[in-house]
């Protein structure tokens, strides 16, 4: 079949590689060639035309926008019970954090990161607690 008869097709197919595997539907690539009466040939010939993979790129955009929120969700639930990747993604995402190439992670402090977060955490705790002050005088 010509190209021009199989524009629609052309698209569902590079939606369909976007999708993950779990979620395609049809299932596999023989059942999207039999549900959209396409040949295996027609389907090779898109994959090697790099637009294809152009088509392909930018519909995984669009598929990842509604789901990006619950996997940020999904980061930050980790992080806080402890997962150190999940910790180091939250901060590279949000917080700029990055690694030296000499694989050792500093911060502005010239520390490694967990030595600067243990120097914060210190000094919040030594910090004397300040009392209230009522009517000019300090709270008993």
């Amino acid at each position: 079949m010509k190209w021009h008869l199989k524009h629609a097709e052309y698209y569902l197919f590079a939606r369909w590689i976007a999708t993950p595997s779990i979620f395609r539907d049809p299932p596999n690539q023989g059942a999207f060639q039999e549900k959209y009466n396409v040949s295996g040939q027609t389907l090779v010939n898109w994959k090697n035309d790099p637009n294809f993979w152009e088509d392909v790129k930018r519909e995984i955009k669009e598929w990842t926008k509604e789901k990006t929120p619950d996997v940020i969700a999904a980061i930050y639930r980790s992080a806080i019970k402890g997962n150190p990747f999940s910790q180091k993604l939250w901060l590279q995402a949000f917080d700029e954090f990055q690694e030296k190439s000499e694989n050792k992670q500093t911060h502005e402090l010239g520390t490694s990161f967990f030595e600067a977060m243990k120097q914060r955490h210190d000094k919040h705790i030594q910090q004397p607690k300040q009392q209230p002050v009522v009517d000019g005088d300090i709270a008993t």
